[in-house]
This record gives structure tokens, C-alpha cells and sequence, in this order.
């Protein structure tokens, strides 16, 4: 992917409403690889909300695509405004220059995060682009199609769109650097991630804004990947979250966040190992898509391909749970990291594996620490090296490590110890040991509900187990510099029945030798009371959203051990009933608050009464829902000549777009002497308006387009040849056509008409031209260039313009034009483009 900042389209505005100074700019967010680009929204209507998969392609040929396969993304996203998602598709920021030359810190953020994510313009600079892209621009209307856009296609956002522009009131003037980012969390699959960043130098003095260079960095983002738990694996009670990050020197990695179907799980980590311990409690079982997100020193940031995992039913009593999980490996003695359990009277069960001489018998292990009495369960040493599993109760919190000391010291070992809240201790236990075949014993549970654990050690091979149906890894080491494999495996859901044999091993590797002991941890006939807080936080609507009619409100909501309800509230007070099933959603009726600003937040609580409140998201109702802005300046082509001139050809994007030509020609010494008629693309055109009360001709026609033109060409024809003139043609999305305009004709003075506009937040552009003097315009604040030409053959100047943001409320007044020159004779006219509110 690429982003495009055309240097043309960068300007400062003064908002109306605010009157701060603005920076506005067009992009154009370009497919600019080898294969197109499509993502699949999965849409849920009560949260307003939806998941993300990436569809990736093979070519069999050039220009010659079909599905491969398609890959989950680790995001969702709101549905807003009828037809934009909220998605990280792009970021953009000022920041500071250093002396040097090179980027400083960001002093100023663009707010967008809405995107249509269709193609609208065709930018052809890579090979293969086709012709037309490949899905429709009115997807975006419909949360459940795909989006996405061809090779060489991009989705553009004008300078005038009013959801992108950077409020710099409080900047000073200077020169800064515009960053403009595309996938910033690299979320998506690309075949390139270090072109994804386009700076701009500008150089701002109040509301004037002067181009400098600008560059593609290559920007070299983190690496992460998730490393437990295992794909498709089962987890339930507690899973140990791992990650391999690392950033390219000098950077170094600052923070992991991990991520539970794209919504943030747990605290953002800041030292290494980054590693979490998710409880899983109220996660619903199911599939589930685990990522995290790394962000470096630099501040680049890189989020992990999904791992998909499966949460399964716990069938343990409720608060029978496993509370910390922690292990370490090593050679001789190990011990683990200090932890503490959440409660009194947990269960501490340790599992050791380890390598040891060639002799049957010939290793075992002493575990200690913490102050405890620890005993013996099982043991299984009769192949080389030693599995072994001890346990003991903590009558108190206090944080405590403990060690594993080895009979034959000098040989490697990994030792992991789970600790269970609401557990009655250890019941049955069961050992096993072979020379080759998949490891396995048979366990008989003493109780219903019961979890069963097993450890074991290979002394032939450092091989990763494959558990067998319903057992999931807890703990595993494949000691390469051994040639030895340590694990710890468990059951996902607890025991159904009681005394009846269960197996408890794996199904790979067989050619081994090894030893494996199991226990079963028995439920509690009492349960330790739960003072654990649920966590809480609302995902839409967005903090700064504009809310209108009817919307979704949706949070997030989890627990150690259940939730039984999420109660909205607004302004503090309490918004709908409670809602007590997942998804946490209603649909919010904004007609009945008052215009402005309010806050939206989620009390959840649990079944044990603890409540959480969620972090306050501001929001601003307006109704009825402001107009929709979303011109897009899809084509822009021109043309200087003499006599009749043609446009190169160009392509539009989608049926229904507006052609508006702008003509500006030299004539005779004579006032209305001059006229030009424009033809081509195969449309209707009509003349819009005409100035020609000076010497020469300024006129703007238009044509609707029904359906998408490749390939077409546009001609201006002067009724007196030999003429020099300047056309312009543009294609514009998001207009419903013409509304008011303005000609005026002078001998004198600065250029310039005034329009009073028939719609709401409407664009004006113009035309005019100078027949006395080549000399480049001057404009107003708000008001940009188009085209123009310095005609020094014959003294003229021809040029277009229009207003760099939407107009007002209806029969607003504008006055467009320059400020200098002011003393040559001049054409002009104006007109209204009007929003479609689409």
C-alpha cells in the first residue's frame, strides 16, 4: 500500500465554526503491489460493529487474479455515517523538523479514522491497472459487502473533506513536516511494509502554506509474533499470553498490547517478556482470535498475525479455576520468578521434568520454597531423565518462587507451577513410562468437575507434543541443546464422570522414549469469595463521535469468573435497562437528549456483585444528522493551446459522477466577442454560465456522466479560432449538480463574484481570465488553485479555483476570487457545486 499526497492540494483554512486555522490536504490511499486489495466486513447490527478478514490472491498470469485464501485481521470497527467504517487505515500527523533535517515530534494529529474504503480514482502507475476496479464504489454503502479497490486504484479523500484537516491554531509559524501514514498498525497483509509513509516539508506562516520536498522514507516497523498459545489450540481457566517482538536498531520495543477479537486484553506491558496471564472466566466459549500489538522507540507500530483459538466450556464448579501459571527452565537448579495467589488456601501443584543420565531411575527432584511443606504425588523415571509433580496449600498470599533442585546436578530441567483457586487439593495420580509409542497413561478422577494435569520428559528428541483430544499445552521446552522435550499438558474442561479411566497424553511424537506422570486437582466442596473487578470498556460509539437518530452503543465486558450484567449509562445516569447477555449492546434513541455535548459509560457487574465502571467516551448529538460531505475531485485534467484544445484522456470511477469543464480563452480586442461550446466523452453538456463582458472568455459547462467513461476526451471549440485557451475538466463524486452563479466582468480591480448558495455545505469553484498581463493570482485564505496558465506568448493569464472546504447552511453568501493582480481587465465566473449527502 502507498500513500499519496498530491504537493498541488495542500492548503490552510479557517474553520467558520471555530475560526481556528486548518491544514488541509488530499490523499489517495493507492494499491500499489502486485495483487488486489479486498477486505470482508463481518457486520453486527446490534453493536454496530464488525470483524475483518483480508482476502489475498494468486496470478496465474499479468493482470490475471483469483482467491487464494483469506487471513482474519486483528481489528474491528464501527460502522458510521451511512457509509464510512472506522478503521486504521491511515494516520497523519505534523510534526516538528530537527535542525538536521529529519522528523520531530508530533505536534499535531489529524482526527480521521472513517473510511469508505472503495476505490474512487484510478492512479495507473503500477502495472496491470485495470481499467475499472474490481468492486463497486457503492459497497460502502452497505456494511456487509466487501471493500477493497484494484491494482493502480486508490480511495481519495479531498482537501475538502471535513474529517481529515489538522488543527494548527496553536502552532507557530515554521517549517514542519507532514507524515502521512498508511496501515499504521499494519494490520494488514503486504508485500512490502517498508513503503508505507510519505512526508512532506511545509513551511507555514499564518494562513499561508509553502510546499517543500517530499520523500518515501523507508520505514522498517517492529516485528511480533505470538508465540502462546498455539493455533487451534484449547484454552480454559488461565492461558500464558507469550510474543517474540523485537525493532530495528536503534529502536528498541516500548509496549505490548495484546488483543482478544481486536479489543485490548489486559494492560498495556512495557518490559520484557511481555508475557500475560489471561483469565479466561466470562470469555465465551468458542473461537476466539488472539494478536498482539507492538509499538517500538521510534513509535512504529506492528500488530501480530491472528492466532485462532478455541475457549472451551469449563465444566469445573463455579470459582474452581486455575489461578497463576508461571515456569522456567535452565540447567541444574531452577526456580521461578516470585508470584503470589489471589487468595488463601490455594492449591499449589508443581510439575518438574528433566534430563538425567543414562540409567533407569537415575534422576529425580526435590521441589521447596515459598515456606511450604511440599510432598511427592507421582513420579516416573523409569526411562532416562525424570517427570515428577509435587504439591502443597498456602495457607496465606505472601509472594513467594519455587526451586527444583536436581538429585544429579548438571543437567537441564524445566519446572512449571500452577496454583488453583477453589481447589480441595490432589486426588488421583498415575504414572507411566515406555521406550518408543505416543505417551500416555490412564488416570481414574475421583471427582466430577476435576481438572487432570500431566508432565513428561523425552529423552530422545526435542520434538513439540501433539495433545491428545480435549489436553492443551501448558508448558513446553524443546531443548535443542539437549536434544530433550519438557511439557506440561491439561485438561480443558473438567472431568464429567467419576471413577472411570481416562486417558491423559499425546498423539505425537511415538518414536520416543519417555516418562509421563499425571493428578488430578479436585474441586473444593467450598469456593474462596471473588473480589476480582470485571473490566469494562465501550467500543462505540467513538470518543469525539457525532451521534444522530438511532445508534448503536456496544461495550466490552469480562471476568474472572462471569458477568451478569452491563447497565449503560448517559451523562452518569442510567441509559436503558441492564443488558445481560453478550454482545453488550442497545440501540440508543439520540432524539431524546438534548443537542451537545454528553458522556457515555458501562457499569459492569459480576456475579459475585463486584462492579467496574468504564472509562467516560465523549460524544455530540446533532439532530437532524449534519449533511454528509464527501466530494471527491476524482479527475482533473488540463489542457493549453491554441484554437480548439482536447484534454487527455482520463477514466471516472463510477456512474453518476459530474464532468464540469472550465474554459478560459484569449479573443478579439472586442467585449463579447469570444464564446467556446464544449463536446465529448459521448454526454450532453450545458452551459452552466458565460463572462465575456471584458476582452477574451471565461465559461464553465457540465455534463452528468450515467455511466463510467474510460478513455474519454474532452474538447473546447472557440467560436473565433486562433485563439489561445486553457480548459479544464474535472470529475466530481458527491454532488448533486449546479446550484447558484455568479459572472462578472472588469477593467480593473481585483477578480472576484459573489454567490449566494442554494444547499448546505455546498463547494464554489471558478474560472477566469486576465487579457492584459501574464501574471500568476493571488488568492484569499480558503480559496486554492486549480490551474493556470502565464500565457508570455500573448500576455494573458487563465486560471480556475475553488473554495478548500464546504460552504455553509443554505443561502449562505460567498465571494470567490483573487487579490491581486488589480489593475488588468478581467472575465470571471463562478458556480455552485452542491452536496449530495451521500
Amino acid at each position: 500500500m502507498k500513500i499519496i499526497v498530491p504537493t498541488n492540494l495542500i492548503s490552510v483554512a479557517v474553520d467558520p465554526v471555530s475560526n481556528h486555522r486548518m491544514l488541509r490536504y488530499t490523499h489517495i490511499t493507492e494499491d500499489a503491489g502486485t495483487g488486489p486489495f479486498q477486505i470482508n466486513p463481518t457486520y453486527n447490527p446490534s453493536t454496530g460493529l464488525a470483524t475483518f478478514t483480508q482476502t489475498l490472491f494468486n496470478s496465474s498470469a499479468p493482470g490475471v487474479w483469483a482467491v487464494d485464501h483469506t487471513v482474519p485481521l486483528a481489528v474491528n470497527g464501527a460502522f458510521v455515517g451511512g457509509s464510512d467504517y472506522r478503521f486504521p487505515l491511515t494516520k497523519f500527523t505534523l510534526n516538528s523538523r530537527n535542525a538536521d533535517g529529519t522528523i520531530g515530534a508530533v505536534v499535531a494529529t489529524s482526527p480521521k479514522t472513517d473510511y469508505c474504503m472503495t476505490g474512487d480514482t484510478r492512479v495507473g502507475d503500477v502495472p496491470n491497472t485495470p481499467s475499472q476496479t474490481f468492486i463497486p464504489v457503492s459497497n460502502c454503502d452497505d456494511p456487509t459487502k466487501p471493500l477493497g479497490w484494484s491494482v493502480g486504484w486508490g480511495d481519495q479523500y479531498d482537501q475538502t473533506d471535513a474529517g481529515q484537516p489538522i488543527d494548527i491554531n496553536a502552532l507557530p509559524n515554521g517549517t514542519y513536516v507532514l507524515k502521512a501514514t498508511v496501515d499504521p498498525e499494519h494490520v494488514l497483509t503486504e508485500g512490502d511494509r517498508t513503503n508505507n509513509v510519505t512526508t512532506t516539508v511545509l513551511t507555514i506562516s499564518g494562513t499561508t502554506v509553502t510546499v517543500g520536498a517530499q520523500a518515501r522514507p523507508v520505514t522498517v516497523p517492529p516485528t511480533v509474533s505470538l508465540t502462546s498459545p498455539a493455533p487451534s489450540s484449547t484454552v480454559s481457566g488461565t492461558a500464558q499470553l507469550t510474543v517474540a517482538a523485537a525493532a530495528t536498531a536503534p529502536a528498541t520495543v516500548s509496549s505490548v498490547q495484546y488483543l482478544l477479537d481486536g479489543n485490548p486484553l489486559g494492560p498495556v506491558l512495557t518490559s520484557s517478556p511481555f508475557a500475560y496471564t489471561w483469565t479466561i472466566g466470562s470469555t465465551s466459549p468458542g473461537s476466539h482470535d488472539l494478536s498482539a500489538r507492538v509499538t517500538d522507540s521510534a513509535g512504529n507500530v506492528a500488530t501480530a498475525a491472528v492466532v485462532g483459538v478455541n475457549v472451551a466450556a469449563s465444566g469445573t464448579p463455579p470459582g474452581f479455576t486455575v489461578d497463576r501459571s508461571i515456569s522456567a527452565t535452565g540447567h541444574g537448579t531452577v526456580s521461578t520468578a516470585s508470584f503470589s495467589p489471589r487468595f488463601a488456601g490455594e492449591t499449589f501443584v508443581a510439575f518438574v521434568s528433566a534430563d538425567g543420565p543414562a540409567l533407569a531411575a537415575g534422576q529425580s527432584a526435590t521441589v521447596s520454597g515459598g515456606g511450604l511443606t511440599w510432598r511427592r504425588v507421582s513420579q516416573a523415571h523409569t526411562q532416562f531423565g525424570d517427570s515428577e509433580i509435587w504439591t502443597s496449600t498456602a495457607s496465606g498470599t505472601l509472594a513467594s518462587a519455587v526451586t527444583s533442585t536436581l538429585s544429579q546436578a548438571g543437567f537441564d530441567q524445566q519446572l512449571a507451577v500452577l496454583t488453583f483457586a477453589g481447589a480441595g487439593g490432589t486426588g488421583a495420580s498415575a504414572t507411566a513410562s515406555a521406550a518408543s509409542g505416543a505417551p500416555s497413561v490412564n488416570i481414574v478422577p475421583s471427582k466430577t468437575g476435576s481438572l487432570v494435569y500431566a508432565v513428561g520428559n523425552d529423552w530422545d528428541a526435542a520434538i513439540s507434543r501433539v495433545p491428545g483430544t480435549g489436553q492443551a499445552l501448558v508448558a513446553q521446552w524443546a531443548d535443542s541443546a539437549t536434544g530433550d522435550t519438557f511439557w506440561v499438558q491439561g485438561s480443558t474442561t473438567g472431568t464429567r464422570v467419576s471413577g472411570a479411566s481416562m486417558p491423559v497424553g499425546d498423539t505425537a511424537p511415538t518414536a520416543d522414549r519417555w516418562n509421563l506422570a499425571a493428578v488430578e486437582v479436585v474441586p473444593s466442596t467450598s469456593t474462596p469469595p471473588d473480589t476480582t473487578l470485571p473490566t469494562v470498556a465501550i467500543t462505540n460509539p467513538a470518543p469525539g463521535q457525532t451521534v444522530s437518530g438511532t445508534t448503536p452503543v456496544a461495550a466490552t465486558a469480562t471476568d474472572n469468573v462471569a458477568i451478569r450484567s452491563v447497565q449503560f449509562l448517559l451523562d452518569g445516569n442510567a441509559l436503558g435497562a441492564p443488558v445481560t447477555t453478550s454482545p453488550f449492546a442497545l440501540q440508543w434513541n439520540t432524539t431524546t437528549a438534548s443537542a451537545g455535548g454528553h458522556t457515555i459509560s458501562a457499569v459492569a457487574t459480576d456475579t459475585s456483585g463486584n462492579q467496574a465502571t468504564s472509562a467516560p467516551v465523549a460524544v455530540t448529538v446533532t439532530n437532524p444528522a449534519p449533511p454528509m460531505t464527501c466530494f471527491v475531485m476524482q479527475a482533473q485534467t488540463s489542457v493549453h493551446g491554441t484554437g480548439a484544445v482536447t484534454t487527455p484522456a482520463f477514466h471516472t470511477a463510477m456512474a453518476g459522477e459530474l464532468l464540469v469543464a472550465f474554459v478560459a480563452s484569449d479573443g478579439p480586442a472586442a467585449t463579447a466577442s469570444q464564446t467556446a461550446t464544449v463536446s465529448g466523452a459521448g454526454l450532453t453538456w450545458t452551459l452552466a454560465r458565460r463572462a465575456n463582458g471584458q476582452y477574451g472568455d471565461s465559461e464553465i459547462w457540465t455534463a452528468p456522466a450515467p455511466a463510467i467513461l474510460t478513455s474519454a476526451t474532452v474538447t473546447s471549440t472557440p467560436s473565433v479560432g486562433g485563439f489561445d485557451q486553457a480548459l479544464t475538466v474535472i470529475a466530481m463524486e458527491g454532488t448533486s449538480g449546479i446550484g447558484a452563479s455568479a459572472a462578472a466582468s472588469a477593467v480593473s480591480g481585483a477578480a472576484a463574484v459573489s454567490l449566494t448558495t442554494t444547499s448546505a455545505t455546498s463547494l464554489v469553484f471558478a474560472v477566469g481570465n486576465d487579457w492584459d498581463n501574464a501574471t500568476a493570482r493571488a488568492f484569499p485564505t480558503g480559496l486554492v488553485l486549480l490551474d493556470q496558465w502565464t500565457d508570455t506568448r500573448t500576455g494573458d493569464t487563465m486560471w480556475s479555483e475553488y473554495t478548500n472546504q464546504p460552504t455553509g447552511a443554505a443561502a449562505s453568501r460567498i465571494t470567490i476570487g483573487t487579490t491581486a493582480p488589480t489593475t488588468d481587465r478581467w472575465n470571471f465566473v463562478a458556480v455552485e457545486l452542491k452536496n449530495d449527502d451521500s
